[in-house]
């Protein structure tokens, strides 16, 4: 279980950091991260920070494809956890 917390901080953390540089990027006019990295990440399991960075940064907020990836990766992550949740007795459906 704490190794699930951590991966899903650490993956997050650095989501979020990802969109940050990527908007600092933007504004100077400097090499920017790739949208299929942005989208690795949030995949991965940062869609918590990904979500987080486009409204604190506001960045990829006019890209409907980015919020919509986001959130389908944000319920992808929480149905699989509930389901390897209640398969191993963790939680139940009472």
């Amino acid at each position: 279980m704490m190794f699930l917390i951590a991966y899903y901080g650490c993956v997050n953390l650095i989501c979020f950091v990802l969109y940050g540089w990527d908007k600092a990027a933007a504004r100077t006019k400097k090499s920017r991260i790739s949208e299929k990295a942005l989208h690795s990440w949030a995949f991965a399991g940062g869609a918590i920070g990904a979500l987080c960075a486009q409204s604190f940064f506001r960045h990829k907020t006019q890209k409907t494809f980015f919020k919509w990836f986001s959130w389908f990766c944000l319920g992808l992550h929480v149905a699989v956890l509930l389901l390897v949740f209640s398969s191993t007795g963790m939680i139940s459906g009472a």
